[in-house]
């Protein structure tokens, strides 16, 4: 019987224990994901133009960058180096791209964007602080029942809506008008 129960603890710290990693891991890797979304969009630049091969060479550089970063980091980060690597190997491909079409004059980002961008990061940073004090005040309820639990990303979720939509739109992080425009097509289609 004492044997069983050893078994079943050592089995939930495991599981606790690589719980924990995966979610380490999954954070670094979404570290990469906006890049990831931006090179999809600037990738039809070259596409308009009919050049095909430059996004191409751009991977190949970016994946000789990957599998030596990964050789690098792996043997003294394990699996967080690997995860790190993914997240600036995305970062690269998407400057390298934009550099390029930037250096021949066919993208650039304006001014009143980089303000947005700044803009919208504040809101994101305030949600952040929201999040982490949630977390604080809510900390044992993410390891308690499944109910409680559930309520407990419930609230996270809710709070990053009420905290960063909020934040943005009273920063300038969205466009007013456009989100009004939105609301109005709905309502019209409805």
């Amino acid at each position: 019987m004492c044997r069983e129960r050893v078994a079943e603890h050592v089995g939930a710290d495991a599981l606790r224990r690589n719980a924990r990693i995966t979610g380490h891991v999954l954070a670094i890797i979404v570290a990469g994901l906006p890049a990831y979304v931006l090179v999809k969009v600037i990738t039809p630049g070259f596409y308009a133009r009919q050049d095909t091969k430059t996004p191409v060479k751009t991977a190949a550089i970016v994946l000789i960058a990957n599998v030596v970063l990964n050789f690098a980091l792996i043997p003294f980060y394990g699996i967080y180096g690997l995860a790190a690597v993914i997240a600036f190997c995305s970062w690269l491909n998407c400057v390298m791209l934009y550099l390029i079409l930037r250096k021949r004059g066919h993208f650039r980002i304006e001014l009143w964007l980089w303000g947005r961008i700044g803009r919208q990061l504040v809101a994101g940073l305030a949600m952040v602080a929201a999040l982490v004090a949630v977390r604080m005040v809510l900390g044992d309820w993410f390891s308690g029942s499944t109910g409680r639990r559930l309520l407990a990303v419930t609230t996270l979720i809710g709070t990053g809506l009420a905290v960063y939509f909020p934040a943005a739109w009273v920063l300038g992080g969205m466009d007013k008008e456009d989100i009004m425009i939105l609301f109005k097509r709905k309502k019209a289609d409805s």
